[in-house]
């Protein structure tokens, strides 16, 4: 009842507010007009359970910003401090 399919969109491409992204389907799930619109809508942690689903021009996003992110969940962050 409350759900839509929208053919041939991402989740990522929609402007509403993400407190958490985890991109966890495919590789290059978010690139980086996707990353720029998580950034902007306030997301704080992208957490990739999948092998590179953000590409590397999404990282560059992130990396600019003050979103925590972290590659593959293993720890590792690109912010000053690991936090994941």
């Amino acid at each position: 009842k409350g759900a839509t399919y929208y053919d041939k969109e991402s989740v990522w491409d929609f402007e509403t507010a993400y407190d958490i992204a985890l991109p966890c389907a495919t590789q290059n799930e978010i690139n980086e007009k996707q990353a720029a619109i998580l950034v902007k809508n306030g997301v704080k942690v992208v957490a990739e359970g999948a092998n590179m689903p953000c590409t590397l021009e999404a990282v560059a996003v992130f990396a600019k910003s003050a979103v925590i992110y972290c590659w593959w969940c293993c720890g590792f962050c690109i912010r000053d401090e690991p936090k994941c």
